[in-house]
């Protein structure tokens, strides 16, 4: 397929998609070149139809999914594919590919970066770390302090962002772990079981912040409540401190919750006023947005 061919196909999507030809016409070729230089195998776009609406996905090499795994009525993750597991959503390629080219060029083009998101059995994982760090992209986000797997001090394992986020009132250090509990698909299907354990890899990997800094688990979950998972959640912190908020997403229902332990509200409440804080005019195109927009409220 050559670079003209990707880019015409990803703008035909887009289009059926029901994004304006404007914003086409800005991110088609950055997709396409991303797809190219990355490269991204077995680039494929696929169309689903929900609820009357095209929802255009691609595939981008194997992975561990695959509905020929199965081999008893229990379902597990491996044993199941479709959206979200061995297809991505095109227009949250579309979200990655503008944030990391016009706000963290030098994360986006970083070497090691770019062979996360080319490995098909990261790429959707690393798709959303790049989706959750530009969900905070309308605050004033210093994008020259942005710094992918930062080590903090004392640990072996690295958290997946830290940046600092600044307001007219307000401004602070996030260190931000991201996960994509994939697994949280099976409860969709029959014969599925709830999400185990929605916050394992997480707490090792922070040390105490400071005043001056805000330590978030920000959690995309598919089949669980959100507000459900977030009071599991405030238990979870009971017993890990060192995490100071968790914000948890679900993409199929479009929900969002939210929680920190009473001694850390104050610092929930600044992630509340980042993620709140008003959008600028004309810097990002709508289809660039990400859901944690929405108003955040704690349990």
């Amino acid at each position: 397929m050559t670079m003209n061919s990707i880019e015409a196909e990803i703008a035909q999507a887009l289009g059926l998609a029901g994004e304006p030809a404007e914003r086409i016409a800005e991110i088609a070729p950055l997709m396409a070149n991303a797809i190219r230089t990355l490269p991204i195998e077995h680039f494929r776009i696929e169309y689903v139809a929900m609820a009357g609406l095209i929802s255009p996905e691609y595939t981008f090499g194997p992975t561990k999914h695959s509905i020929n795994n199965a081999i008893s009525a229990k379902i597990a993750s491996s044993d199941i594919d479709g959206s979200f597991l061995h297809r991505g959503k095109l227009l949250r390629l579309a979200q990655a590919t503008w944030f990391g080219e016009f706000f963290v060029p030098h994360i986006w083009h970083n070497p090691e970066f770019r062979k996360k998101l080319a490995l098909s059995t990261q790429h959707l994982a690393t798709v959303e770390e790049m989706i959750w760090m530009g969900g905070f992209w309308h605050t004033s986000i210093e994008y020259q302090s942005v710094v992918a797997d930062h080590r903090m001090l004392g640990k072996t394992k690295n958290v997946d962002w830290r940046f600092r986020c600044t307001t007219d009132t307000l401004s602070k250090w996030l260190n931000m772990e991201v996960k994509r509990r994939d697994a949280d698909l099976e409860q969709l299907c029959p014969g599925g079981e709830r999400l185990s354990k929605p916050f394992v890899d997480i707490s090792q990997k922070f040390s105490t912040s400071s005043d001056d800094e805000i330590n978030v688990a920000t959690i995309t979950l598919y089949g669980s409540d959100s507000e459900q998972i977030a009071i599991r959640a405030n238990n979870w912190l009971r017993q890990n401190p060192t995490v100071d908020c968790v914000v948890l997403w679900n993409e199929i229902t479009a929900t969002v919750a939210s929680t920190a332990l009473d001694t850390r509200q104050n610092k929930l409440e600044w992630l509340h006023s980042f993620l709140d804080a008003p959008l600028p005019h004309g810097l990002v195109p709508s289809v660039i947005r990400h859901p944690v927009e929405l108003s955040l409220n704690p349990v």
